[in-house]
C-alpha cells in the first residue's frame, strides 16, 4: 500500500511539473466585447463567442478579429512583450491578460434625404443672391459627383 501510494505520488508530482510547463510555453487570454455576443477569431479560424478564453503560446503572435452582425469588425495584432524582471522560473514574454473591445456601429451611409436637403440649400442660396451662378454650378456639380459615386460603390464600402 505505501508502494502505491507513493507511485502516485511520484506521478502526480511528475504531471504538476508538466502543468507548470504548459503555463510557461501557453497563456490564457481573456476577450470581451461590448456588446457581447460577437465571434472571435484567430488568423481565420473561428475561436470562440464573446465573452472567451483563448490559450496562446507565447512564442507565437496572432491576428485577433472580433466580428458582431451591424458593427464594424475589430482587429488587432497580439504580441507577446517580454516580461521585465522575469525570474528564472517564470515566463519570459507574456501577452496582456485580457482584451476588451467595445464594438462600433458603421457609420449610417448618406440617404436621398441629405441630398435632397443638400440642394435645395443650394438652389435657395442662388435664388437670394448669396451665391454666383459659377458658384451654384461648381457646388450642385460637386454635389451629383458625391452621390454618384456612393451610388456606383459596392455595398460595405
Amino acid at each position: 500500500m505505501k508502494i502505491t501510494s507513493v507511485a502516485l505520488s511520484l506521478f502526480a508530482l511528475a504531471f504538476a511539473g508538466c502543468a507548470s510547463f504548459d503555463r510557461q510555453t501557453e497563456q490564457e487570454v481573456a476577450v470581451s466585447s461590448r456588446p457581447s455576443g460577437a465571434t472571435v477569431y484567430l488568423g481565420e479560424e473561428k475561436v470562440g463567442v464573446t465573452p472567451t478564453s483563448l490559450v496562446l503560446k507565447r512564442d507565437t503572435n496572432y491576428s485577433l478579429r472580433v466580428e458582431l452582425k451591424d458593427y464594424q469588425p475589430f482587429t488587432t495584432e497580439l504580441v507577446p512583450a517580454p516580461v521585465p524582471n522575469a525570474r528564472a522560473d517564470s515566463p519570459r514574454m507574456q501577452f496582456p491578460s485580457s482584451v476588451n473591445v467595445m464594438l462600433q456601429e458603421p457609420e449610417p451611409a448618406k440617404s436621398y434625404v441629405d441630398f435632397s436637403s443638400q440642394m435645395m440649400a443650394i438652389v435657395s442660396a442662388r435664388k437670394e443672391g448669396r451665391i454666383s451662378e459659377a458658384e451654384y454650378k461648381t457646388e450642385r456639380d460637386a454635389l451629383i459627383r458625391e452621390y454618384s459615386s456612393q451610388a456606383k460603390a459596392p455595398a460595405g464600402e
